[in-house]
């Protein structure tokens, strides 16, 4: 796949990725990162890529909540000083 396939793959699951990081970090700072690593780990995911659309959410879903989940063991949420 190209990179502007992936490019696109990548844009249709953006916001379901940044509000999976939201629901469990609580703070846009944090959830915005934590999305960002998600999606990074997805681009270079083939298997991901090569998914038929139906299938990728479940996927995303899990690589989404690992991602936040590394975060906060690191930074923990919203209701903490960072």
């Amino acid at each position: 796949m190209n990179r502007e396939n992936r490019l696109s793959v990548l844009r249709e699951h953006e916001t379901d990725c940044y509000t999976i990081c939201m629901t469990i970090l609580r703070c846009e700072d944090l959830a915005a990162y934590a999305a960002r690593q998600a999606l990074l780990q997805l681009w270079q995911h083939d298997t991901f890529m090569e998914l038929d659309p139906a299938a990728r959410p479940g996927v995303l879903t899990r690589v989404s909540v690992h991602a936040a989940l590394e975060i906060r063991k690191t930074h923990g949420t919203a209701d903490l000083t960072h």
